[in-house]
Order: structure tokens, then C-alpha cells, then sequence
């Protein structure tokens, strides 16, 4: 590859890569966001105010904070309200988007827009 073949790839996902949530599926759900506190695995209790979760149906699901969604201080004035909530679901890294940086795995949720 050339470099001006690179380099055009390159802003090529700098264009595409922020529009990513738009393209996923939303979806909207009632539900009434929680917050909970953080244990490591032998009990303790981990320091913060704690992480963010989301139950709808019969769901509990982890909130991830990310610059397309929610931020912690637009989230805690909702906090155990029933609400209309837009989510984008998904599966992976909890804690960060950084492969090389330990993490938390499972189901998540990103909050888009709160009703």
C-alpha cells in the first residue's frame, strides 16, 4: 500500500467509526436505572460511588459509559425513576474499549436518550 492509500483509509474511519451507534439497532425500553456497588472477587468492596444498571422485562443489565451515550452526571438524576430509556445492546469489555487493559466481560447496555 501506498501512503496516500493509507492515509485515506485512515480518515476514512475517523469518519465512519463515531457514526458507529447510529448504524446499531436502538432500541427503546421502560425500565428504571440502579446503581449498585462494585466487590472484587474476595468480598471487598471497591472504592467509587459504584456502576450503573439498567432493569427492564426481566433484565439487569450493566450501563457502559461511553462518549456516544450517557454521561455518569446526566444518569444519576435518573436514577430509580421509571423511564423510557433508547439503548444500544451489547456483548464484550465493560470497562473499557482497550484490548490490552484488563476488563470486565458480559452483556451491556449503552444509554442513549432517557424520556
Amino acid at each position: 500500500m501506498t501512503l496516500k492509500t493509507l492515509f485515506i483509509f485512515a480518515l476514512l474511519t475517523l469518519l465512519v467509526v463515531p457514526f458507529s451507534l447510529q448504524a446499531q439497532d436502538n432500541k427503546t425500553v421502560k425500565g428504571v436505572l440502579v446503581l449498585r456497588k462494585g466487590y472484587n472477587k474476595v468480598g471487598k468492596e471497591l472504592p467509587g460511588e459504584g456502576d450503573f444498571y439498567l432493569k427492564y422485562g426481566k433484565k439487569v443489565i450493566f450501563v457502559k459509559l461511553t462518549p456516544e451515550g450517557l454521561s455518569r452526571d446526566e444518569l444519576t438524576p435518573l436514577l430509580d425513576t421509571k423511564l423510557k430509556f433508547v439503548i444500544v445492546e451489547g456483548n464484550g469489555l465493560l470497562d473499557t474499549d482497550d484490548p490490552n487493559q484488563q476488563s470486565r466481560i458480559g452483556d451491556y447496555v449503552i444509554v442513549v436518550s432517557a424520556k
